[in-house]
């Protein structure tokens, strides 16, 4: 049975535990997983366990006992004892064995989670259910010690409060805000207030629900009738339609799956129902509420969520605008649910690779969840995606659909990201064009380290954005003697530019020289030094750009995870590595080595910075000015020598012992007192043996010597760490738990695209200006015959007035007339998007220019006006990754269109 209801429509099995005992419910369990995993095309069967809670019943009846009327009972307290009440029937009906009672207006002193919960909670536990749904919360006490003994318990599981107790009215609030959801349990909400009321209280529970975006439920009495009779009646068909136009995710059946005549019958009349109210409520000019409005977005600090929030309506936008359905790859579900929210017109494809994720989002309206391991490489994983949509006859082939990569947890990269794309599914892939091409070549060609060169100042400033302090991505930001920015080249490729002291090097060909010998030393081990720049007062070296942070971020001020044992050991060796080669370049002497020395580039693997090989220098003389701990022969001369450099790989080796900046001296007092426990990182409790941190612990004991002779070479740094790699098949972004960032290769930028990577304003207006309405030409969106002849010339008028205005610089007016054309159009123009988008981004409202640059997209979706501008608002709100993508978009689109006309 369970299989065919499956079939059928049900998408959450429930199990009540007032009724039956684990044994019969586990049989329910194994059948629902055996469904589960026979099934793998998006029809899932979630496990949601009911708890009894503090309910009072009727004991067991040997024999019904029949009374004169029929439907629900009342009976009216005439006496008690301690153990039993006397009652006189007021309504009668029959009695069966354990009823549920309740007495209207009170409340009984139960506690929350009976010992019988806990028992079935464990139960749920055991059995990885995916859904506990509480019976009688009163509070959001009761959900944060379930969810506290979860944790505990490393239990994975959502909680669900049924909203069916009169105390849980006044705390509905903070009950649902603790919650995973909740529950509308209509028949015992019913018993304890006045009848009328539960009606109005549905639509408070569904509506406090939306807004916070989670998943309700409306039970209870849905199609009572169908226990008894096969077909429902007319006003159980609209109680299902009401609570689907309310906004409800799910609509439940108890009695009449349970112990129904007709429960096939009773699930296909409710799945019909449901999806035939479903498609009445899509109105194609009605845009999601965040759109709608979008000055919501100004109400709080602009922030990931808020930038998820607008993707997500704009990908709902676009899928309703172009019919189609949605593509999502989530690991934690919270896109899809954000989709869900929405409630876009066609079916959300949700893509994951964890099993608890996709049983979960079986509960969300409008999403099908479907398991899938994702490959390092996106394409790859989009392409099987599609194939599977295919194969399954999700899609057909040629089909359009919306392809979403979005959320502040991004799967192919460290950053967040927020990618929206239209696709033609095909098998074997898409149509979309990517802006790359495909091999190991490439991969090779990616990690080529350009030709070291001088740059031009100016080339470095737009680089920069003018040396913004928004870019600057050194440690210590704009407190240090000398910062280093992150900028982008003119192609695309990102630089880090660190940016010295004019009196650091008073001789600009001193400081040319120096830079060009550094520039000839490389190595995969470090960050390559690729070019510098002398002009005036400025001295500039430029390197590559590590994505990944500094050792000293991942050791010292982590926020996901501590950097695991065998990644500090890799740390280690590659750091003696580096130093090796540099000895071997006659590189000999490494200036400032500590932690904010150490980057992680796109692989997550460690890497040495270049600029530790440079001179701080006035007169020509090595001297180091920000070593973590002075090397003893610094105090003395006030110089460092080859030697020191093995003293402040000690420093680090420390560093990675401690997990925090610990004196070498107070470090040694330990190693000596074999209190080697104390020095140890906590966090890497059970992850090293103790062989091997005993022979680091030592290692670091020897570079850490006061003499310089009494110090181990490079050479011997090498031979100790080497043998304590354990896992060097492993990479290292998967040892850290980082994404893999994707290498950007230079893209080939239109004119406006290049004035929007470099932020030239001016260009961009000139660009927009000129181009005018040309590219919306053949495309509809111009008025229609109702809008000519009621209120053409009004509208004709708007246009102008706004197109002055734009011309002339006056974005605040040009905004004031392009909103009042926005609302007299029944079909939107694309230019018009573009035009205020700008005007937005010149009146400082970044997040506006941004919602605007989508909408282009929507009216539009191959434009690439809309993917430049988005690339200009996502940069002014300092989204480079985002940017660039949109970048790679837009060209991509413009060499389409390119091709297409000299075809």
């Amino acid at each position: 049975m369970i299989w065919k209801l499956a079939e059928t429509g049900m998408n959450v099995a429930r199990m009540n535990m007032s009724h039956g005992d684990h044994q019969s419910h586990q049989k329910v369990i194994d059948l629902v997983k055996e469904y589960n995993a026979k099934n793998t095309d998006g029809n899932v069967i979630a496990i949601m366990l009911d708890t009894k809670g503090p309910e009072v019943r009727s004991g067991d009846v040997p024999e019904p006992i029949m009374l004169e009327e029929g439907g629900m009972m009342s009976l009216a307290v005439k006496s008690k004892t301690a153990d039993t009440v006397k009652c006189e029937v007021v309504d009668g009906g029959e009695l069966k064995s354990r009823r549920h009672l309740n007495v209207r207006g009170k409340s009984a002193t139960l506690p929350s989670i009976t010992e019988k919960d806990w028992e079935d909670i464990k139960f749920g536990v055991e059995n990885g259910v995916d859904f506990y749904a509480v019976s009688f919360v009163k509070d959001a006490k009761v959900i944060h010690e379930l969810k506290d003994y979860l944790k505990s318990a490393n239990a994975d599981i959502h909680v669900i409060p049924k909203i069916e107790s009169a105390d849980s009215i006044p705390n509905l609030q903070s009950i649902i805000a603790a919650s995973d959801g909740a529950m509308v349990a209509r028949g015992d909400l019913g018993a304890e207030l006045p009848i009328e009321e539960v009606p109005l209280l549905q639509e408070e529970i569904v509506r406090t629900c939306r807004s916070m975006q989670k998943p309700v439920i409306v039970a209870t009495n849905m199609l009572e009738s169908m226990i008894d009779h096969p077909t429902p009646t007319r006003a159980e068909v609209s109680d299902i339609a009401i609570a689907v136009r309310e906004g409800s995710d799910a609509i439940m059946l108890s009695g009449e799956t349970a112990h129904g005549k007709f429960p096939l019958k009773a699930v296909k009349v409710m799945h019909t129902v449901a999806q035939r109210t479903e498609s009445s409520l899509y109105n194609p000019t009605t845009s999601p509420s965040l759109v709608a409005h979008p000055q919501a977005l100004l109400n709080e600090e602009f922030s990931q969520s808020q930038l998820s929030k607008m993707f997500g309506s704009h990908a709902t936008m676009m899928a309703n605008t172009l019919c189609t359905p949605i593509i999502v790859f989530t690991r934690t579900g919270s896109m899809a649910v954000l989709l869900s929210h929405y409630r876009p017109s066609s079916t959300i494809f949700a893509f994951t690779n964890e099993e608890r994720v996709k049983q979960r989002l079986a509960l969300y309206q409008g999403v099908v969840p479907i398991y899938m391991k994702f490959s390092d490489d996106a394409e790859e994983t989009f392409s099987r995606a599609i194939s599977s949509l295919l194969n399954a006859q999700f899609v057909k082939e040629g089909d359009y659909v919306t392809l979403v990569q979005s959320g502040v947890k991004s799967i192919w990269r460290e950053e967040s990201t927020h990618h929206i794309q239209r696709r033609r599914a095909a098998n074997g892939g898409a149509d979309f064009a990517a802006a790359d091409g495909g091999g190991d070549d490439k991969d090779a060609a990616k990690r080529a380290v350009p030709v070291f060169r001088e740059f031009g100042l100016a080339e470095l400033r737009a680089a920069t954005k003018g040396f913004s302090a928004d870019l600057i991505v050194s440690e210590s930001g704009e407190k240090a003697p000398n910062v280093v920015y992150r900028g982008r080249l003119d192609g695309g490729s990102l630089i880090a530019v660190k940016r010295f002291s004019r009196l650091s090097w008073p001789d600009p060909q001193q400081f040319l020289a120096e830079a060009a010998g550094v520039g000839k030393v490389r190595h995969k081990r470090l960050v390559n030094l690729i070019g510098c720049c002398a002009e005036g007062d400025e001295r500039l070296l430029v390197a590559e750009y590590m994505p990944n942070d500094t050792l000293s971020k991942h050791l010292f001020h982590w926020d996901k995870q501590p950097l695991p044992w065998e990644m500090r050991l890799r740390v280690a060796y590659y750091i003696a590595q580096a130093l090796d080669h540099c000895n071997a370049e006659n590189r000999k002497i490494y200036h400032d080595l500590n932690a904010y020395r150490v980057l992680f580039d796109e692989e997550g693997d460690p890497r040495l910075s270049s600029f530790g090989l440079m001179k701080n220098s006035r007169d020509g003389k090595s001297y180091s000015t920000n070593l973590a701990y002075t090397p003893p022969e610094f105090l003395r001369t006030g110089r460092v020598i080859a030697e020191s450099v093995i003293y402040s790989y000690g420093t680090v080796l420390l560093d990675l012992l401690s997990g925090k900046h610990i004196p070498p001296s107070h470090a040694l007092d330990l190693i000596r007192g074999k209190n080697i426990l104390l020095l140890m990182d906590s966090s890497l409790e059970g992850q090293y043996a103790n062989e091997d941190a005993s022979k680091l612990v030592d290692l670091a004991s020897k570079c850490l010597q006061f003499e310089a002779r009494d110090r181990p070479n490079i050479k011997y740094l090498l031979s100790s760490v080497g043998p304590l790699q354990k896992q060097k098949e492993v990479a290292s972004h998967v040892l850290m738990g980082i994404t893999k960032a994707t290498a950007v290769l230079p893209t080939i930028l239109s004119p406006l695209g290049k004035a929007c990577s470099g932020m030239d304003l001016t260009a961009v207006h000139d660009i927009l200006l000129k181009t005018g309405y040309k590219d919306e030409e053949g495309a509809e969106n111009e008025l229609s015959f109702q809008e000519w002849t009621q209120q053409v010339q009004e509208m004709l008028n708007t246009k102008k007035f706004g197109d002055i205005a734009f011309r002339d610089k006056d974005f605040k007016t040009a905004i004031d007339y392009y909103s009042k054309l926005v609302g007299m159009m029944s079909v939107p123009s694309a230019t018009v998007f573009a035009r205020r988008s700008f005007s937005y981004l010149m009146n400082g409202q970044s997040e506006l220019a941004l919602r605007d640059a989508m909408q282009a997209q929507v009216c539009m979706p191959e434009w690439p006006t809309a993917f430049y501008l988005q690339a200009l608002a996502l940069s002014k709100l300092g989204m480079e990754t985002d940017a660039q993508d949109m970048l790679n978009d837009g060209a991509t689109f413009e060499a389409k269109k390119q091709n297409s006309w000299r075809g």
